[in-house]
């Protein structure tokens, strides 16, 4: 122990003088954990998001719906003795003034609603009270799209069915609105006693009876078991949060696979910065090498020197980088929540840093091993000889044959995908992944080696500027090899990462339907549908135009 001691001494005494010469290797570490750090952030912020959300977008603990009809005597006895219960109607419908009428999309609410989170309107009062019966009219709380397109105003009445209805709102935004799917009409708000006035509610009339609930006490499992057996030919679809907030867990999923494919790119870049940089040191080191072992160093005390000191360095790159990723990740969080329209919460993730910070030391090792291992199996005459220039101890058969070549290489990279396999879930991807970057070190290698032996059979160019330029290429310990390496994988993550990027752009973007439409009109009256053929007609912008005759109707039997 005591001589450990001393030899940690000494490689900490050398390493005072040559911090500047790691600044390569600083700054791949840092980048490469502070990708890391960014990606485990963000992922962190994303589920907690959802883990927040989740009832509120759902609108309680449990929605129970039905299609066509609403819940008899019995159903609402059951509801409320669950929990809290409030009860939303969505159905469509035509909001109409004098000479013109607008497609509506109709939620009647009652006075319990929302039970979770707020809704977002300007009006004076309260949501009951601009919903409530003034004069002899309902009120409404309507988006901005119907007053701009109709021409109306606070104040003003419309006529949905044959109820007629007092504007006194504007609707911004409801804390369900996500888990209820796209709407074709213009969101308006209305009562439940509202509603009743249209006399839209008929048979045949699509419509969703939504009765959402806060449990007491909670308990979904078994409170969507007790619903199913009390009325099991009743036909309830029975919501979780869980299940409201599947689409964004959908999404999250994707945006992390990107995520992943982001941050093991930046490893690899990050990794091989560090090995060229560690080669560069100790080609830089050779007369402090040899003179260690003119002196009677053996191979392993210069093996722990130098790995003492390229291990000190990478805690101080992972340091830089988890600062880095802490300071990028309250800078992200915010940005890419506006994109996706949904508030994350501003995190420090302590697990998101504590594999980064593993994944860097981890890398660290891994690529500054092998030419560490390299220059200790060297010996004093050859260092001496080869002094200034570049490392001549190659890896051979022999050499990979020598578990304490190969073993702790194995290792560590047996830790880097096992760390990457539970960070990210996805084991399979994650070996692909590997592999693929393993058969793009066995090209690039060859790439290099075959440029140098093509270019020995070049015969000498008669200028000089050309001659020593091509034998600076394929002289022996000529950098080529690295510098195609290190630019040819730079460029292939890169060109990774856009090619993932593309594809979650296609996907998202819905590009993979090329003759989807790009507006859709519903329930147009003849005259109005032939106006609008007659104008995709003469507009040279319209592709195409197709119309198709819709009638909306219940199943009432089946072989009955």
């Amino acid at each position: 122990m005591a001589m450990l001691l001393a030899w940690l001494r000494v490689a900490l005494r050398d390493l005072r003088g040559d911090l500047r010469r790691f600044g390569i290797l600083l700054a791949c570490l840092a980048l490469g954990v502070g990708t890391i750090a960014i990606v485990g952030g963000v992922g962190a912020s994303m589920q907690a998001a959802l883990a927040r959300d989740a009832r509120t977008i759902l609108g309680g603990d449990l929605e129970a719906s039905l299609s066509y009809r609403a819940a008899n005597a019995a159903e609402r006895r059951l509801f409320s003795r669950l929990g809290t219960v409030s009860e939303v109607i969505e159905v469509m419908g035509r909001a109409r003034v004098p000479g013109q009428s607008a497609f509506v999309a109709l939620r009647a609410v009652d006075a319990n609603y929302p039970l979770l989170g707020t809704i977002a309107f300007d009006g004076d009062g309260t949501l009951p009270d601009l919903l409530a019966n003034r004069d002899g009219h309902y009120g409404a709380v309507v988006d901005s799209l119907l007053l701009d397109r109709m021409g109306l105003k606070l104040g003003d009445t419309v006529t949905i069915g044959e109820g007629e209805f007092q504007l006194r709102g504007v609707l911004h935004s409801l804390p369900d609105q996500v888990s209820q799917g796209i709407q074709l009409g213009i969101p308006a708000l209305v009562s439940v006693e509202g509603l009743g006035t249209t006399a839209i509610l008929k048979p045949g009339v699509l419509a969703k009876y939504r009765y959402k609930m806060l449990l007491d006490p909670p308990g979904f499992t078994a409170t969507a078991v007790t619903i199913k057996n009390a009325f099991p030919d009743a036909g309830w679809a029975i919501l979780s949060p869980q299940d409201a907030t599947a689409d964004l867990a959908r999404f999250f999923d994707i945006f992390s696979r990107f995520l992943v494919i982001v941050g093991l790119s930046s490893l690899i870049v990050g990794g091989v910065g560090v090995s060229n940089a560690v080669s560069a040191y100790v080609t830089e080191r050779q007369r402090s090498i040899a003179t260690m072992r003119s002196l009677g160093a053996t191979s392993g005390r210069i093996l722990f020197h130098f790995l003492v000191q390229v291990m000190l360095l990478t805690l101080v790159g992972i340091a830089l980088g988890l600062v880095l990723g802490v300071i990028l990740t309250l800078i992200a969080l915010p940005i890419i929540g506006g994109l996706l329209n949904i508030s994350l919460p501003i995190i420090i993730d302590p697990p998101a840093l504590l594999t980064a910070g593993t994944f860097g030391l981890l890398i660290g090792f891994a690529f500054g091993y092998l030419p560490l291992h390299r220059a200790q199996a060297l010996k004093p005459a050859l260092l001496f000889r080869s002094a200034g220039s570049a490392i001549e101890g190659r890896t051979t058969w022999r050499d990979l044959a020598q578990p304490a070549l190969w073993l702790p290489l194995l290792l560590a990279l047996g830790a880097i995908y096992a760390l990457a396999a539970i960070t990210t879930g996805r084991p399979l991807l994650v070996l692909y992944y590997g592999l693929g970057v393993a058969f793009a070190f066995l090209i690039l290698r060859g790439a290099g080696w075959l440029l140098q032996r093509l270019l020995r059979l070049v015969p000498p160019l008669p200028n000089a500027h050309l001659r020593n330029a091509l034998k600076a290429i394929h002289r022996p310990g000529a950098p080529a090899p690295v510098v195609i390496m290190s630019l040819g994988l730079g460029l292939a993550l890169l060109l990774v990462i856009s090619l993932v990027d593309g594809s979650l752009r296609h996907q998202l973007d819905r590009e993979s339907i090329p003759d989807a439409p790009s507006f859709v009109f519903m329930d147009l009256f003849e005259d109005e549908a032939a106006e609008l053929k007659t104008f995709a007609a003469g507009n040279p912008q319209v592709a195409a135009f197709q119309s198709v005759p819709l009638v909306r109707g219940a199943i009432s039997a089946i072989n009955g």
